[in-house]
């Protein structure tokens, strides 16, 4: 019986796939191309994947369009970009690595925070490789959970928001202002971190990349979690998130209003392309152990935990890919390949460094 998703059917002489001949598969994504090429994700019983294939129209007998319930043939495969995109719950689960209850309570919100940071690395690759950073469930889901990348807050804290709510949680998304003042309204939406309703609301954020861990009772105070502390204060409408104090974002603001997708798309834009943004000045991979936190950026490799921070300099592109193989488990040999540029800049800050060191002695 095929059920309400889109699926297709392998012809049987697709050499990479032959296994798959002649099952059905669930289309994750549909690239807009000329034919459509099609990523497919193939399942077995209790939903684990077995293989994601990208597919042209030529490898494909037969594709299930939801739509319209019906099968679409070799002439109308061309209407498959209407299909709908299919997120897997049980994927990203096996892709976290958790096994735990599903209960919508604070002991389940607290292992999937956990479990979140400590499978999928905040990082911003993307945004030095050229490729555009979209705002949308299904790219939060392929990038981050098929793909098996990283992503910013955008990406993280969406993609999260999107599985607390199919566990039955009720969420909102928040618009916060990263190393900003209440007052400087116009940094507004640079954050999206989430709100969780229980007995009580709780602050959550997987997209902050050396925040906490646990997600936060809304209420006034400090909390320590892993030896390092962290502060919530209510200024009028406005809450602020102090962050520990190794940390490389400072503070956060915002506020209790609830906030669609859609406000976030000109923040998502500038910072991603604006020649201003931090995000566009340095690369950022940050990622969190059971004991520790750590932090690439640009060449430099941090490790926080309670004896404090630890930095070294990577010096060459082997050790630059085998650190973000080993340390933030990502695989793409694009991101390795941007070692040139990395160790350029790097270069250059270590000269404005030198002249800052200088002017500061001549003043003295």
């Amino acid at each position: 019986m095929i059920n309400e998703v889109d699926v297709v059917e392998l012809t049987r002489d697709m050499p990479l796939s032959s296994l798959y001949a002649g099952t059905y598969g669930t289309v994750v994504l549909v690239y807009d191309s000329n034919p459509p090429a099609y990523e497919v994700e193939f399942a077995d019983e209790d939903g684990v994947t077995l293989a994601l294939l990208t597919l042209q129209q030529s490898d494909i007998k037969k594709i299930w369009d939801a739509n319209t319930a019906q099968f679409l043939d070799n002439d109308q495969k061309t209407k498959a970009s209407k299909l709908k995109y299919a997120m897997n719950i049980t994927t990203y689960l096996q892709r976290i690595k958790y096994e735990g209850g599903l209960e919508p309570n604070l002991e389940t919100l607290t292992k999937l925070h956990q479990a979140h940071l400590r499978a999928i690395p905040y990082e911003n690759f993307d945004i030095h490789l050229g490729r555009r950073l979209e705002l949308g469930e299904q790219h939060f889901y392929n990038k981050l959970v098929l793909q098996r990348r990283g992503g910013w807050c955008y990406e993280m804290n969406g993609l999260f928001a999107w599985v607390l709510r199919e566990l039955g949680f009720e969420v909102q998304l928040l618009a916060g202002a990263v190393r900003s003042s209440i007052q400087d309204v116009n940094e507004a939406g640079n954050h999206l971190v989430l709100l969780v309703q229980l007995d009580q609301p709780h602050l959550v954020d997987v997209g902050l990349g050396d925040g906490f861990q646990e997600p936060l009772p809304l209420v006034s105070g400090e909390y320590t979690q892993n030896n390092l502390t962290f502060r919530l204060e209510q200024d009028g409408e406005y809450w602020i998130l102090h962050n520990h104090a190794l940390g490389a974002a400072k503070r956060y603001d915002f506020t209790l209003e609830p906030r669609e997708l859609t406000f976030f798309a000109n923040k998502c834009h500038e910072l991603q392309t604006s020649p201003d943004s931090g995000f566009t000045r340095v690369t950022d991979c940050q990622f969190f152990t059971s004991t520790s936190i750590l932090a690439l950026r640009g060449a430099v490799l941090k490790e926080i935990n309670h004896n404090g921070v630890t930095q070294r300099t990577i010096e060459n592109q082997t050790e630059y890919q085998e650190v973000i193989q080993t340390k933030f488990g990502l695989n793409e040999p694009e991101i390795f390949d941007l070692w040139p540029r990395v160790w350029e800049r790097h270069q250059e800050w270590l000269k404005q460094e030198a002249a800052k060191d200088t002017n500061l002695n001549v003043k003295e």
